[in-house]
């Protein structure tokens, strides 16, 4: 076969960092170009690539958000394919890549205005943002034998073109294809383009014998042309940077996978090789994940984001704080800051590369975003807590700020985020703050959080009476009156803890409306039954807890943690009812189990990943399945988990561990400060798919992650670092002390 003549070399992303206003189709491409099917160019297509066979390439085809059209006399004679995808304009012809990166003025950037108080007050209208001409890098292969390029991967879709009035002028059925390839480039090397995740790679595919040497890139267009010390390819060009990660390279075989040294090699001015280290010949050579998307989200002043979901079309919903006047809005319920920090909740667009909707919630003082849950027409319920006595209020339940320091909230936005269907405090007269909130199919929100109320409102309770210590978590159920009556109701409302302190952290819902609550207790009698850990540790223990449909009782409750300080942050719930859980521990002796990925601890605070199945009937209700920890010498902490339905775990959080176990990975080395990490598991806990670092020099905290039907994985937190990687989201410049941040790894 000829899969066995020929190797992977490596893969590189194109990835348009900057020009926030550049990624979009034009109106003139959207009014000229017609897709003929109805999956059209930019739709997901069914793979025809097997690892193993003819024509593979090395990501997964599966899902082709871009496509390459052959020239048939619709544009300039000089291109040969044109490249459909979401951003940027792509060129290919007979001998390079030519790359259109569209600008905006940077000064008239929605939302990074500066603030004009005489045109406010005589309501003059803004200006237009200045249109500048695009930025155009080249590409070209130095010493190649360049060959007309042919078109493979045939798409269903076709595009038409109907310009002007003659149809002798019309061109009709141009095929389209998921990729292009330039055969015998150099002596046994051939140049493949491709799409990926919304990203433009090209691969060089060298048959045994060939010289991997030969091969050097000439980049024309840029003002500079560098590689860092970490093998990246920096090219700053007006307006802004192109940056390629410097390769990653494993090789699949029958002892498992293997990674192989790669990096850029800057062998001249604007001339670039590849510079590989030890590897097999006789196996291929694959580059994952790639970074397809992200951005920086924010204004001047400190923005923090908490939570995100994705929803089936690639759309990414985030909420969180923001204190900066200027943060970005669009088509808002709310374009001011109300004073202090406000509640932030924006939908991004599925190419990440501007906004659905962007608004401020609040009031006076300040207001914290934290819980996000989205329902199937796209509406999007909100919880966190406020200070504000005039926070907005729409059916609510209880529309007064009950005094002390702050309130519950819970919200729900109508799905074109331009307003609101409810709203409510939720509190007593002391502090309320709610952590986490989620949604069942009939659009009831349960939320948790943590309450030192004595007098917090309980309704249908398990438990009536506040406990002690600084705070009780708390479970509620909140749901509107009626389809034809939108005014709140609360359904039960609940203290959950022991003597000492306890705080709920997040919260997942079965088909059945049963309620599952992770958190952290101090508590040696927090309420405990059919657990499968009885001891409590010193300090706080986590704990998983399983509350009855009508909240009146527990079915299950169970401490998890070692003899130290465990805190459990974060749990996603899979449809057979298996419950996983990460969070963050101090303890050398947190339950692990056999075959796991790591058993040891591994400095001052790991973060752990843990998945409970549930148990026998006369036994406990849930059982340790397998339980790993995640760290290096240093510090982590596991924020978030999100599950997919066969059971592959990604998990994100925060690490200060140069040495945290990195494989495939985006960004093989520790940044600076705090880093995020994004790492996927098995499905048995047992094995790194990947791990990797994300993150600037400074300060960088991961909270959030979900993921999309095809895997992808989209982050959400915050970052200190201006050189954090920004790559072709809706703000590649960091705005102030801490920035929101948003990323999609492929």
């Amino acid at each position: 076969m000829k899969s066995e003549s020929r190797r992977w070399l490596t893969a590189i992303t194109l990835l348009c960092l900057a020009y926030p206003a550049a990624f979009a189709p034009t109106e003139a491409v959207e009014r000229r170009c017609t897709p003929s099917s109805t999956q059209g160019p930019w739709a997901a297509q069914p793979s025809t690539h097997d690892a193993e066979s003819t024509e593979g390439v090395t990501a997964s085809m599966a899902q082709l958000p871009l496509s390459f059209e052959p020239n048939v006399g619709q544009t300039d004679a000089q291109v040969a394919f044109l490249v459909r995808g979401a951003g940027y304009g792509a060129f290919l012809t007979a001998d390079e890549l030519v790359l259109s990166l569209p600008r905006a003025n940077q000064d008239a950037v929605a939302g990074k205005k500066e603030f004009d108080p005489e045109a406010a007050l005589s309501h003059r209208p803004e200006p237009a943002a200045e249109t500048l001409p695009p930025a155009v890098v080249r590409m070209r292969l130095t010493g190649a034998d360049m060959t007309t390029p042919v078109g493979e991967l045939p798409l269903e879709a076709k595009t038409n073109y109907f310009i002007g009035n003659d149809p002798a002028a019309w061109y009709t059925d141009v095929p389209n294809f998921g990729r292009v390839r330039y055969t015998d480039v150099y002596p046994g090397v051939d140049l493949v383009y491709y799409g990926n995740g919304g990203g433009l790679e090209y691969d060089f595919v060298v048959a045994p014998g060939a010289n991997p040497d030969v091969v050097a890139m000439e980049w024309d267009g840029a003002e500079s042309v560098e590689v860092d010390d970490a093998g990246t390819l920096i090219m700053k060009v007006e307006g802004g940077e192109l940056r390629q990660a410097s390769p990653v390279v494993y090789q699949d075989g029958d002892e498992g996978r293997s990674p192989v040294s790669g990096a850029f090699d800057l062998i001249g001015a604007g001339r670039v090789g590849v510079r590989l280290g030890a590897y097999d010949p006789a196996k291929p050579l694959v580059i994952d994940p790639v970074l397809v998307y992200s951005s920086f989200l924010g204004g001047s002043n400190g923005d923090y984001l908490r939570e995100l979901e994705v929803d089936a079309a690639g759309a990414v919903y985030v909420t969180g704080t923001s204190f900066s006047a200027n943060f970005p809005t669009a088509l808002p319920y709310d374009s001011t800051n109300n004073g202090g920090s406000d509640v932030i909740v924006a939908k991004l667009r599925p190419a990440g590369n501007g906004f659905i909707y962007s608004t401020y919630l609040g009031g006076i003082l300040n207001d914290w975003g934290r819980g996000l849950a989205v329902d199937a027409s796209g509406a999007v319920y909100v919880s966190g807590d406020t200070e504000s006595t005039d926070f907005p209020m729409v059916n609510a339940y209880d529309a007064t700020l009950n005094g002390g320091t702050d309130d519950a909230f819970v919200a729900k936005l109508t799905p074109m985020g331009n307003g609101l269907a409810y709203s409510t405090y939720l509190g007593g007269s002391g502090s309320d703050h709610s952590d986490a909130l989620v949604v069942d199919s009939d659009g009831s929100a349960y939320l948790t959080g943590s309450t030192d109320s004595r007098n917090f409102p309980v309704v249908n309770a398990y438990d009536r009476t506040f406990n002690g210590g600084t705070y009780d978590a708390f479970v509620a159920k909140l749901r509107p009156r009626s389809m034809f009556d939108p005014r709140l109701v609360l359904d039960y409302s609940t203290y959950l803890g022991g003597a000492d302190t306890d705080t709920g952290h997040d919260i997942g819902v079965d088909a059945y409306g049963t309620a599952f609550i992770v958190g952290a207790t101090r508590s040696n009698d927090f309420p405990l039954v059919r657990a499968f850990d009885t001891d409590h540790g010193n300090y706080y223990d986590g704990y998983v807890s399983k509350l009855t449909v009508d909240g009146r009782g527990l079915l299950f409750s169970t401490f998890l943690g070692g003899w130290h300080q465990d805190i459990a942050n974060a749990a996603t719930l899979a449809r057979d009812g298996t419950l996983y859980v990460t969070g963050e521990t101090y303890s050398d002796d947190f339950p692990t189990s056999f075959g796991s990925y790591d058993r040891t601890f591994n400095g001052y605070r790991d973060a752990f990943v843990t998945r409970l199945s549930p148990g026998s009937f006369f036994g406990p209700a849930y059982t340790i399945t397998f339980s790993t920890f995640l760290g290096g010498r240093e510090q982590e902490e596991g924020h978030d988990i999100a599950v997919t339905s066969a059971g592959i775990v990604f998990v994100t959080g925060t690490t200060k561990s140069a040495d945290f176990p990195i494989f495939d990975a985006y960004d093989g080395s520790f940044n600076g400060d705090y880093d995020w990490f994004v790492t996927k598991l098995s499905a048995n806990g047992a094995v790194l798919n990947y791990s990797t670092f994300l993150g600037g020099s400074n300060s960088d905290q991961a909270r959030a992650i979900a993921l999309d039907s095809s895997g992808a994985a989209y982050v959400a937190g915050n970052t200190e670092s201006e050189d954090f990687p920004a790559v072709g989201g809706v703000d590649s410049t960091h705005n102030g002390e801490s920035d929101g941040f948003i990323a999609k790894l492929q």
